[in-house]
This record gives C-alpha cells, sequence and structure tokens, in this order.
C-alpha cells in the first residue's frame, strides 16, 4: 500500500508548486518526470545532476529514486537567477513483495573459484558498460514494449532462490517462447551485447542518453553488436532461456544515472502525455 507524506520545511525553500511539476510523484524504485516552472540553469535531485531537455516547448527532467530509498522527502537543489535554492519534494513509499522460485543448485550453492572468477571477471564487463554514459539524449517521443506479451514477475521483488534471499528484481519478466522476438524500447546506442554470461545469460545493454539506459537478459540470439546505434522498435534479438532462469523469458531493466526504475513507468498516461 501507498503511503503519503507531509512535505518538510526548508530553510531556502521554494513553492513547490511555483518551481516544478512533479508528473507522477516521487517514488522509490520509480521514476518521474520533472516539468520547471521557473527557468533553472541547473539542479541537483538528491545527489544526481539532472539532464535537462525539451518537451512540448518546457523544459524537463527525468528523476529517480532507488527502490531502497526509505526517507519521506527528497531535495531538489537549483540554480535560478544567480541565486541557489532548494525544495524538498515528498516521495511516496511503495511497498515491494516477496517470491519463491526453485532453481538449478549449480546457482545457489557456493562456488567454486573458477566460477568466482567468470562471475566476477562477467560483471566488471557489465558495469564498465553501464558506467559509459551518453551525454547526447538519443529517444525520442513515447517509448516502445520490447515484448507485447504477460508480465509473468513485476518490478521490485525481493526473490529467495530455493529459500534463501538472493536479490531483488530490478526489472520486469515479459512472457515469451525460445526464438520469440524483443525490440528496443527506444533509440540508443549498444552499450554491450554479449553471450553466455553465468547470471544474465545473453544479453544486450542500450544507452539511450542522458543517463537513461536498458538491459535486456536471458536472450537465445543477438542480432545486434556492440557499439551499433539502434531505433525504437528494431529487432535485437530474441526470447531464450540462457543464465540463471526457471523458463524462456525476457528480463528488462530500465536505469536512470545507476537508479533502477520499473519500465512500466515509462508508459503511464500520466507520463506519456508529455512523450507524444
Amino acid at each position: 500500500m501507498l503511503k503519503y507524506f507531509v512535505i518538510m520545511a526548508s530553510l531556502m525553500a521554494l513553492s513547490t508548486q511555483e518551481t516544478v511539476e512533479v508528473i507522477p510523484p516521487l517514488s522509490n524504485g520509480h521514476l518521474s518526470l520533472l516539468h520547471f516552472k521557473k527557468d533553472v540553469s541547473s539542479c541537483q535531485f538528491v545527489d544526481t545532476k539532472l539532464e535537462f531537455f525539451v518537451l512540448n516547448g518546457q523544459k524537463c527532467a527525468f528523476a529517480s529514486l532507488p527502490h531502497a530509498y526509505s526517507k519521506s522527502t527528497a531535495t531538489l537543489a537549483c540554480a535560478a537567477d544567480g541565486n541557489s535554492e532548494s525544495v524538498e519534494l515528498p516521495v511516496i513509499a511503495a511497498e515491494y513483495e516477496t517470491s519463491t522460485l526453485k532453481v538449478d543448485k549449480k546457482f545457489v550453492d557456493k562456488k567454486p573459484p573458477a566460477l568466482k572468477a567468470r562471475i566476477k571477471k562477467e560483471g566488471a564487463k557489465v558495469q564498465a558498460a553501464l558506467a559509459d554514459l551518453d551525454a547526447e539524449r538519443h529517444w525520442q517521443g513515447e517509448f516502445f514494449w520490447p515484448r507485447d506479451d504477460a508480465i509473468t514477475s513485476p518490478f521490485g521483488v525481493r526473490r529467495l532462490f530455493n529459500g534463501v534471499q538472493k536479490s531483488v528484481h530490478f526489472g520486469l519478466d515479459l512472457d515469451g517462447k525460445v526464438g520469440d522476438p524483443i525490440y528496443a524500447m527506444g533509440d540508443g546506442r549498444v552499450a554491450l551485447a554479449s553471450p553466455d554470461h553465468f547470471y544474465p545469460g545473453s544479453l544486450v545493454i542500450i544507452d539511450h542518453g542522458q543517463g537513461l539506459q536498458s538491459l535486456y537478459f536471458h536472450m537465445s540470439r543477438l542480432d545486434v553488436k556492440t557499439g551499433d546505434m539502434v531505433k525504437k522498435g528494431q529487432l535485437i534479438g530474441a526470447v531464450g532461456k540462457s543464465g540463471r532462469v526457471t523458463g524462456p523469458h525476457l528480463h528488462w531493466s530500465t536505469k536512470l544515472h545507476g537508479n533502477y526504475f520499473d519500465p512500466a513507468d515509462l508508459f503511464r498516461e500520466e507520463l506519456k502525455k508529455w512523450l507524444r
């Protein structure tokens, strides 16, 4: 259940209504669009410098909070007309479920040194791709669902593998059969296309610019290569069951400046009205 909190006072508070419109309200593990009503020159949201873009002639920016964020407000500090001012924005606390999965013991048992080294090397490769962010905005307009199929596991679920909590599910699982097509959610640069990782299997990471990234896991086929520029709706590969899985599906994640957020947020009607 979502709980609403009251805005806290700030020594240099601006009127939220006069400064920024937040669409939809901020929540941990979710994405919001900030519509600035004042001509700000720069803004810091919590610990992240915001990247501005123009929608419908209005200055905007995306903002997100980590899944584990637990405060009732988040600080937005902006420079405008030579002055630095700040406002505390209210945060809605999102609650997430727990799920139990049964997987092959090799994915949860103590791992031999060689496998640990492999996992570490693969993880470093993924992290390097995620850290290499494009300053230029590539995406345009509305986003595209990578698969038109049922969601089999929602974002943010705490996952117990064989009875032991191993992770939080930082994405959506979309149903599919091995070989079913997967499409890019938006224009961008393929930061990494890499086969046969131990946990995520064969994967693609797309950099959409200005800190926005999408990740596609457990693929059976890669139709793009690292460095390719792709278009929204372009075929990038096929559904598979590679890596740590219970069956074939697409695991689809989205990140903004390092924070995972629910990919479904990009398709909320109140946000789509701005993206059209």
